[in-house]
């Protein structure tokens, strides 16, 4: 985690960060060994889970229970990290998205994309599904959520994942509609596992007036893929202008430009980031 914030994060001060995609890719491929390397070489005892490893709340007590935990949120851990090493590449998506809209291949980050983005968008995915499928499975039982940390923990990993599937699936309908400026090869993208995290949100900790915003948020988020997936259709229909369908989003979403103090949805900026996160 340190060397990830270190060499692509700038250490968290917004400094030293890379605008090369190849030079990006580099840095993540390294990192992307490194994690193997210690994937493989946990011992037999350790081996991270899913779902599927988790024995029946009935027969996790005892030291079967200490064993499990440990794996659950070495798991949590391992897939956090990996998102956070190949989000860079995907935040490159976001910004081809963001500055050529129309699909112009003008783009200077299409083809570096095209050559090194597709694989670090997969991992994206794949982790944040691994870890939206078990926080579902651990918080599906109140006896499993023994196996969980501390809740600000669990609700960071989920929220992170919850952003990555749906930027995923932004990337996904632009590719569809652009497919000469993104290929996005065999990556499959279930919205089903957006949803899934919702419910870990809403479910994680009741009560909790951070839970519940990341949760109202992450809503908001999945009826932005509604607004834009019928905005699509519609405008290549010539029943709806592009312009009519960022109109719709902004309405879903809340006032907008933002305000010094608050997001569009109406939180305050300082529970989810800084001011220079909203370039992101």
């Amino acid at each position: 985690m340190g060397k990830v914030l270190k060499t692509l994060y700038g250490s968290n001060l917004d400094c030293n960060t890379f605008d090369d995609v190849f030079r990006i890719s580099s840095q993540v491929f390294q990192i992307e060994h490194k994690l193997s390397e210690v994937k493989r070489n946990l011992p037999h005892t350790m081996q991270l889970v899913n779902a599927r490893d988790i024995q029946s709340k009935e027969t996790l007590t005892g030291n079967l229970l200490c064993v499990t935990k440990f794996r659950v949120i070495l798991t949590l851990r391992y897939h956090n990290t990996r998102i956070l090493t190949h989000r860079p590449l995907l935040q490159k998506y976001l910004d081809m998205l963001s500055h050529h809209p129309a699909g112009s291949t003008g783009s200077p980050l299409a083809e570096p994309l095209r050559q090194v983005g597709v694989n670090s968008l997969r991992i994206c995915t794949q982790s944040a599904t691994s870890i939206v499928e078990l926080m579902a499975h651990v918080l599906s039982s109140k006896e499993n959520r023994a196996l969980l940390g501390a809740w600000w923990f669990s609700l960071y990993y989920v929220f992170n994942s919850a952003l990555v599937l749906y930027s995923g699936f932004l990337i996904k309908l632009y590719s569809e509609c652009h497919p000469d400026t993104i290929s996005l090869g065999d990556i499959e993208f279930n919205r089903s596992h957006l949803h899934q995290a919702i419910e870990c949100l809403t479910s994680l900790d009741d009560g909790n007036v951070m839970a519940d915003k990341c949760a109202r948020y992450t809503m908001k988020l999945d009826r932005v893929l509604d607004v834009i997936q019928n905005g699509y259709g519609t405008i290549n229909e010539g029943s709806l202008t592009s312009h009519q369908a960022v109109g719709h989003i902004a309405a879903l979403m809340g006032p907008s430009p933002f305000d010094p103090g608050h997001t569009p949805t109406g939180f305050d900026l300082s529970e989810f980031m800084v001011p220079a996160d909203l370039d992101f």
